[in-house]
Protein backbone atom coordinates (compact mmCIF):
# COMPACT_ATOMS: atom_id res chain seq x y z
CA UNK A 1 0.00 0.00 0.00
CA UNK A 2 1.94 2.94 -1.41
CA UNK A 3 2.12 6.47 0.49
CA UNK A 4 2.13 9.81 -1.07
CA UNK A 5 4.71 12.93 -1.15
CA UNK A 6 3.86 16.19 -2.52
CA UNK A 7 6.88 18.62 -2.76
CA UNK A 8 6.50 22.36 -3.58
CA UNK A 9 3.75 21.23 -5.53
CA UNK A 10 1.60 24.61 -7.26
CA UNK A 11 -1.07 24.95 -9.71
CA UNK A 12 -2.63 28.37 -11.30
CA UNK A 13 -5.78 28.67 -12.95
CA UNK A 14 -5.60 31.74 -14.91
CA UNK A 15 -4.25 34.82 -12.78
CA UNK A 16 -5.50 32.84 -9.06
CA UNK A 17 -2.76 30.43 -7.78
CA UNK A 18 -5.03 27.58 -6.45
CA UNK A 19 -2.37 25.61 -4.63
CA UNK A 20 0.85 27.55 -3.97
CA UNK A 21 3.97 25.33 -3.14
CA UNK A 22 2.19 22.55 -1.03
CA UNK A 23 4.23 19.94 0.29
CA UNK A 24 2.98 17.74 2.28
CA UNK A 25 3.65 13.34 3.01
CA UNK A 26 1.14 10.92 3.67
CA UNK A 27 2.12 7.63 5.12
CA UNK A 28 1.43 4.32 4.12
CA UNK A 29 -1.85 3.24 5.53
CA UNK A 30 -3.02 6.94 6.79
CA UNK A 31 -6.37 8.30 6.65
CA UNK A 32 -5.62 12.31 5.45
CA UNK A 33 -8.56 14.55 5.30
CA UNK A 34 -7.84 17.84 3.32
CA UNK A 35 -10.14 20.19 5.06
CA UNK A 36 -10.93 24.03 4.21
CA UNK A 37 -13.46 26.33 3.29
CA UNK A 38 -14.19 26.59 -0.27
CA UNK A 39 -11.81 27.78 -3.05
CA UNK A 40 -8.76 26.79 -0.50
CA UNK A 41 -7.61 24.64 -3.12
CA UNK A 42 -7.91 20.96 -1.57
CA UNK A 43 -10.14 19.48 -4.29
CA UNK A 44 -7.22 20.77 -6.87
CA UNK A 45 -4.68 18.46 -4.43
CA UNK A 46 -6.88 15.84 -4.59
CA UNK A 47 -7.10 15.94 -8.68
CA UNK A 48 -3.59 16.52 -8.98
CA UNK A 49 -2.82 13.30 -7.03
CA UNK A 50 -5.31 11.57 -9.33
CA UNK A 51 -3.67 12.38 -12.54
CA UNK A 52 -6.71 14.80 -13.48
CA UNK A 53 -5.55 17.90 -12.90
CA UNK A 54 -1.63 18.51 -14.18
CA UNK A 55 0.69 20.69 -11.52
CA UNK A 56 2.56 23.58 -13.22
CA UNK A 57 5.50 23.02 -10.28
CA UNK A 58 6.64 20.17 -8.36
CA UNK A 59 6.60 16.73 -7.48
CA UNK A 60 4.14 13.89 -6.61
CA UNK A 61 5.31 10.46 -5.37
CA UNK A 62 3.19 7.47 -4.88
CA UNK A 63 4.48 4.60 -3.63
CA UNK A 64 8.23 4.16 -5.30
CA UNK A 65 6.95 5.74 -8.41
CA UNK A 66 7.48 9.31 -9.10
CA UNK A 67 4.21 10.32 -11.28
CA UNK A 68 4.43 13.48 -11.72
CA UNK A 69 7.77 16.12 -11.85
CA UNK A 70 8.09 18.90 -13.40
CA UNK A 71 11.86 18.58 -13.26
CA UNK A 72 11.96 15.35 -14.77
CA UNK A 73 9.19 15.96 -17.18
CA UNK A 74 7.22 13.18 -15.62
CA UNK A 75 3.39 12.67 -15.94
CA UNK A 76 1.87 9.31 -15.47
CA UNK A 77 -1.35 9.19 -16.86
CA UNK A 78 -4.78 8.45 -14.10
CA UNK A 79 -4.89 5.20 -15.50
CA UNK A 80 -1.48 3.97 -14.23
CA UNK A 81 -1.63 5.35 -10.30
CA UNK A 82 -3.09 2.65 -8.76
CA UNK A 83 -5.83 4.94 -7.43
CA UNK A 84 -9.68 5.04 -6.90
CA UNK A 85 -11.76 7.94 -6.35
CA UNK A 86 -14.89 9.21 -5.51
CA UNK A 87 -16.53 11.97 -6.65
CA UNK A 88 -18.97 14.30 -5.09
CA UNK A 89 -21.91 13.80 -7.65
CA UNK A 90 -21.06 10.06 -7.76
CA UNK A 91 -20.74 9.83 -10.90
CA UNK A 92 -22.92 6.40 -11.88
CA UNK A 93 -24.24 5.49 -15.17
CA UNK A 94 -28.10 5.65 -14.74
CA UNK A 95 -28.60 3.88 -17.91
CA UNK A 96 -26.39 0.62 -16.15
CA UNK A 97 -27.55 -1.56 -13.24
CA UNK A 98 -25.89 -1.61 -10.22
CA UNK A 99 -24.07 -4.79 -11.44
CA UNK A 100 -23.16 -3.08 -14.75
CA UNK A 101 -21.80 0.47 -12.77
CA UNK A 102 -19.91 -1.60 -9.85
CA UNK A 103 -17.81 -4.15 -12.81
CA UNK A 104 -17.19 -1.34 -15.62
CA UNK A 105 -14.03 -0.58 -14.56
CA UNK A 106 -13.01 -4.18 -14.14
CA UNK A 107 -15.02 -5.16 -17.90
CA UNK A 108 -12.71 -2.05 -19.02
CA UNK A 109 -9.25 -3.80 -17.94
CA UNK A 110 -10.25 -6.94 -19.39
CA UNK A 111 -11.32 -9.19 -16.55
CA UNK A 112 -12.42 -12.76 -16.78
CA UNK A 113 -15.99 -12.63 -16.63
CA UNK A 114 -16.48 -15.32 -13.89
CA UNK A 115 -13.63 -13.21 -11.82
CA UNK A 116 -16.02 -9.57 -12.25
CA UNK A 117 -18.49 -11.69 -10.83
CA UNK A 118 -17.06 -12.74 -7.70
CA UNK A 119 -15.26 -9.59 -6.98
CA UNK A 120 -18.46 -7.19 -7.75
CA UNK A 121 -20.21 -10.07 -5.24
CA UNK A 122 -17.34 -9.62 -2.70
CA UNK A 123 -17.98 -5.86 -2.85
CA UNK A 124 -21.72 -5.90 -2.49
CA UNK A 125 -21.37 -7.81 0.42
CA UNK A 126 -18.47 -5.25 2.29
CA UNK A 127 -20.80 -2.43 1.50
CA UNK A 128 -24.12 -4.60 2.74
CA UNK A 129 -25.90 -3.92 -0.69
CA UNK A 130 -25.88 -7.47 -1.91
CA UNK A 131 -29.36 -8.59 -3.35
CA UNK A 132 -29.38 -4.70 -5.30
CA UNK A 133 -27.26 -6.16 -8.41
CA UNK A 134 -30.05 -5.73 -10.73
CA UNK A 135 -31.67 -2.44 -9.97
CA UNK A 136 -30.56 0.75 -11.80
CA UNK A 137 -29.29 3.64 -10.12
CA UNK A 138 -32.39 6.11 -10.07
CA UNK A 139 -34.26 3.42 -7.68
CA UNK A 140 -31.37 3.71 -5.07
CA UNK A 141 -31.58 5.85 -2.44
CA UNK A 142 -28.66 8.59 -2.06
CA UNK A 143 -26.75 6.61 0.56
CA UNK A 144 -27.45 2.97 -1.07
CA UNK A 145 -25.47 4.93 -4.37
CA UNK A 146 -23.07 6.37 -2.25
CA UNK A 147 -22.16 2.84 -1.29
CA UNK A 148 -22.32 1.58 -4.62
CA UNK A 149 -19.90 4.30 -5.76
CA UNK A 150 -17.54 2.96 -2.88
CA UNK A 151 -17.95 -0.75 -4.11
CA UNK A 152 -17.22 0.29 -7.77
CA UNK A 153 -13.33 1.70 -6.55
CA UNK A 154 -13.43 -0.80 -4.13
CA UNK A 155 -13.37 -3.75 -7.04
CA UNK A 156 -10.48 -2.52 -9.17
CA UNK A 157 -8.11 -3.20 -5.71
CA UNK A 158 -6.36 0.15 -6.00
CA UNK A 159 -3.71 1.28 -3.43
CA UNK A 160 -4.75 4.58 -2.52
CA UNK A 161 -8.40 5.94 -2.08
CA UNK A 162 -9.01 9.37 -3.25
CA UNK A 163 -12.88 10.99 -2.13
CA UNK A 164 -14.17 14.71 -2.92
CA UNK A 165 -16.36 15.86 -0.51
CA UNK A 166 -18.26 12.10 -1.10
CA UNK A 167 -20.89 12.78 1.70
CA UNK A 168 -22.27 16.33 1.39
CA UNK A 169 -24.86 15.13 -0.67
CA UNK A 170 -26.72 12.95 2.26
CA UNK A 171 -28.89 13.78 4.94
CA UNK A 172 -27.49 14.36 8.52
CA UNK A 173 -28.12 10.50 9.42
CA UNK A 174 -26.64 9.32 6.07
CA UNK A 175 -23.74 11.37 6.85
CA UNK A 176 -23.10 9.66 10.10
CA UNK A 177 -23.97 5.92 9.04
CA UNK A 178 -21.70 6.31 6.06
CA UNK A 179 -18.89 8.02 7.91
CA UNK A 180 -19.12 4.69 10.22
CA UNK A 181 -18.77 2.65 7.32
CA UNK A 182 -16.11 4.48 5.84
CA UNK A 183 -13.78 4.62 8.90
CA UNK A 184 -14.58 0.72 9.28
CA UNK A 185 -13.48 0.19 5.40
CA UNK A 186 -10.49 2.12 6.50
CA UNK A 187 -9.80 -0.13 9.22
CA UNK A 188 -10.34 -3.28 7.85
CA UNK A 189 -8.69 -2.60 4.35
CA UNK A 190 -5.90 -0.41 5.65
CA UNK A 191 -5.62 1.60 2.60
CA UNK A 192 -3.82 4.98 2.26
CA UNK A 193 -7.31 7.59 1.75
CA UNK A 194 -7.16 11.33 1.33
CA UNK A 195 -10.62 12.80 1.93
CA UNK A 196 -11.46 16.39 1.05
CA UNK A 197 -14.02 17.86 3.06
CA UNK A 198 -15.21 21.30 4.04
CA UNK A 199 -16.87 19.66 7.46
CA UNK A 200 -14.80 19.59 10.45
CA UNK A 201 -16.82 17.57 12.39
CA UNK A 202 -16.43 14.90 9.14
CA UNK A 203 -12.94 15.54 9.80
CA UNK A 204 -11.88 15.11 12.67
CA UNK A 205 -14.49 11.84 13.20
CA UNK A 206 -12.85 9.88 10.30
CA UNK A 207 -8.91 11.29 9.67
CA UNK A 208 -5.45 10.04 11.36
CA UNK A 209 -4.47 13.29 9.84
CA UNK A 210 -5.86 16.99 9.40
CA UNK A 211 -4.29 19.61 6.41
CA UNK A 212 -6.25 22.76 6.88
CA UNK A 213 -5.70 24.79 4.11
CA UNK A 214 -6.07 28.41 3.11
CA UNK A 215 -5.84 30.60 0.41
CA UNK A 216 -3.85 27.74 -1.82
CA UNK A 217 -2.05 26.97 1.14
CA UNK A 218 -1.11 24.23 4.05
CA UNK A 219 -1.66 25.89 7.56
CA UNK A 220 -1.45 23.05 9.53
CA UNK A 221 -0.63 19.48 9.08
CA UNK A 222 -1.54 17.18 12.72
CA UNK A 223 -3.18 14.94 13.74
CA UNK A 224 -6.81 15.89 14.98
CA UNK A 225 -6.79 16.43 18.39
CA UNK A 226 -3.58 18.69 18.28
CA UNK A 227 -4.85 20.44 15.59
CA UNK A 228 -8.28 21.00 17.54
CA UNK A 229 -6.32 21.82 21.25
CA UNK A 230 -3.20 23.79 19.80
CA UNK A 231 -3.83 25.36 16.08
CA UNK A 232 -0.74 26.82 15.08
CA UNK A 233 -2.63 30.27 13.87
CA UNK A 234 -5.60 32.15 14.30
CA UNK A 235 -7.42 30.70 11.03
CA UNK A 236 -6.86 27.31 12.01
CA UNK A 237 -7.68 27.96 15.66
CA UNK A 238 -11.25 29.88 14.53
CA UNK A 239 -11.98 27.50 11.68
CA UNK A 240 -12.00 24.30 14.36
CA UNK A 241 -14.61 23.90 16.63
CA UNK A 242 -18.02 24.53 16.67
CA UNK A 243 -19.91 26.89 18.19
CA UNK A 244 -16.71 28.91 17.72
CA UNK A 245 -14.07 29.56 19.87
CA UNK A 246 -13.47 32.83 22.47
CA UNK A 247 -10.92 35.03 20.86
CA UNK A 248 -10.12 37.61 24.03
CA UNK A 249 -7.61 40.55 22.79
CA UNK A 250 -4.86 40.70 25.76
CA UNK A 251 -1.09 42.02 26.42
CA UNK A 252 1.63 40.03 28.43
CA UNK A 253 3.94 42.30 30.67
CA UNK A 254 6.92 41.34 32.37
CA UNK A 255 5.99 37.40 31.67
CA UNK A 256 1.94 37.97 32.93
CA UNK A 257 -0.82 37.53 30.84
CA UNK A 258 -3.69 40.09 31.02
CA UNK A 259 -6.61 39.01 29.13
CA UNK A 260 -9.62 41.46 28.54
CA UNK A 261 -13.18 39.97 30.66
CA UNK A 262 -10.77 37.90 33.01
CA UNK A 263 -8.08 40.03 33.86
CA UNK A 264 -4.40 38.54 34.51
CA UNK A 265 -4.32 34.92 34.09
CA UNK A 266 -1.70 32.73 36.13
CA UNK A 267 0.50 31.17 34.04
CA UNK A 268 3.30 28.33 34.73
CA UNK A 269 7.05 29.96 34.76
CA UNK A 270 8.50 30.89 31.69
CA UNK A 271 5.36 29.95 28.95
CA UNK A 272 5.45 33.32 28.37
CA UNK A 273 7.57 35.34 26.72
CA UNK A 274 8.61 38.74 28.88
CA UNK A 275 6.74 40.88 26.84
CA UNK A 276 4.49 41.28 23.79
CA UNK A 277 2.35 44.72 23.89
CA UNK A 278 -0.45 42.92 21.74
CA UNK A 279 -1.96 39.23 22.06
CA UNK A 280 -5.04 37.10 21.10
CA UNK A 281 -5.92 34.90 23.85
CA UNK A 282 -8.19 31.59 22.42
CA UNK A 283 -10.54 29.84 24.88
CA UNK A 284 -12.87 27.31 23.63
CA UNK A 285 -16.82 27.19 24.94
CA UNK A 286 -15.57 23.78 26.84
CA UNK A 287 -13.14 24.81 28.89
CA UNK A 288 -15.12 28.12 30.86
CA UNK A 289 -15.18 26.99 34.05
CA UNK A 290 -18.71 28.33 35.69
CA UNK A 291 -19.49 28.53 39.33
CA UNK A 292 -22.80 29.42 41.44
CA UNK A 293 -20.19 31.67 44.15
CA UNK A 294 -16.83 33.29 43.64
CA UNK A 295 -14.28 30.55 43.68
CA UNK A 296 -10.69 31.55 43.59
CA UNK A 297 -9.45 33.11 39.78
CA UNK A 298 -13.00 33.47 39.02
CA UNK A 299 -15.03 36.61 37.82
CA UNK A 300 -18.45 37.62 37.40
CA UNK A 301 -20.61 37.51 34.59
CA UNK A 302 -24.08 37.37 33.85
CA UNK A 303 -26.34 35.52 31.84
CA UNK A 304 -26.97 36.80 28.47
CA UNK A 305 -28.88 34.25 26.88
CA UNK A 306 -29.44 30.00 27.05
CA UNK A 307 -29.46 27.72 24.26
CA UNK A 308 -30.60 24.10 24.88
CA UNK A 309 -29.61 21.80 21.98
CA UNK A 310 -30.44 18.29 23.64
CA UNK A 311 -27.16 16.82 23.97
CA UNK A 312 -25.45 20.10 25.73
CA UNK A 313 -26.57 23.72 26.53
CA UNK A 314 -24.91 26.83 24.84
CA UNK A 315 -24.67 29.83 27.48
CA UNK A 316 -23.95 33.16 26.38
CA UNK A 317 -22.58 35.43 28.94
CA UNK A 318 -20.98 39.17 29.34
CA UNK A 319 -18.11 39.30 31.58
CA UNK A 320 -16.47 42.56 32.11
CA UNK A 321 -18.10 44.21 28.46
CA UNK A 322 -16.89 40.99 26.32
CA UNK A 323 -19.41 38.73 25.76
CA UNK A 324 -18.26 34.52 26.02
CA UNK A 325 -19.57 31.78 24.69
CA UNK A 326 -19.85 28.67 27.31
CA UNK A 327 -20.56 24.97 26.35
CA UNK A 328 -22.34 23.30 29.29
CA UNK A 329 -23.69 19.93 29.71
CA UNK A 330 -27.37 19.09 29.07
CA UNK A 331 -28.03 19.28 33.05
CA UNK A 332 -26.61 23.12 33.15
CA UNK A 333 -29.93 25.05 34.92
CA UNK A 334 -28.45 28.18 34.15
CA UNK A 335 -31.16 31.37 33.73
CA UNK A 336 -31.17 34.14 31.71
CA UNK A 337 -29.88 37.73 33.56
CA UNK A 338 -28.81 35.35 36.26
CA UNK A 339 -25.11 36.31 38.02
CA UNK A 340 -22.30 33.51 37.45
CA UNK A 341 -18.94 33.08 38.10
CA UNK A 342 -16.13 32.18 35.34
CA UNK A 343 -12.41 31.12 34.52
CA UNK A 344 -10.46 29.22 32.06
CA UNK A 345 -9.47 25.71 32.70
CA UNK A 346 -6.12 25.74 33.40
CA UNK A 347 -4.07 24.72 30.93
CA UNK A 348 -6.93 25.75 27.73
CA UNK A 349 -5.55 28.87 26.93
CA UNK A 350 -3.50 29.51 23.67
CA UNK A 351 -1.86 32.67 22.95
CA UNK A 352 -1.08 34.33 19.60
CA UNK A 353 0.86 36.68 18.10
CA UNK A 354 -1.35 40.11 17.22
CA UNK A 355 0.69 41.02 14.07
CA UNK A 356 1.19 37.29 12.66
CA UNK A 357 -1.28 35.24 14.27
CA UNK A 358 0.71 33.04 15.05
CA UNK A 359 1.15 30.77 17.94
CA UNK A 360 3.09 32.21 21.17
CA UNK A 361 2.90 29.66 23.65
CA UNK A 362 -0.08 26.91 24.26
CA UNK A 363 -1.95 25.15 27.04
CA UNK A 364 -1.54 28.12 29.28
Amino acid sequence: MPGIVLKNVSKKFGKVAAVNNVSLEIGDGEFVALLGPSGCGKTTILRMIAGLEEPDDGEITIGDEVVFSRRKGVFVPPGRRNVGMIFQNYALWPHLTVFSNIAFGLEIAGVPKDEIRRKVQAALEMMQIQGFENRYINEMSGGQQQRVAIARMLVTGPGVFLMDEPLSNLDAKLRLDMRAEIKRLHADLGRTCVYVTHDQVEALTLATKIAVLDKGTVQQFAEPMELYRVPANLFVAEFMGNPALNVLHGSVREGRLVVEGFGELEAPAGTLPTAAAGVIATLRPEDVLVYRTHEPGSVEARVHSVLPTGPEVIVRARCNRVTLTIRQSPESDVKPDEVIYVKPRQGAVNVYDKRSNTLICACV
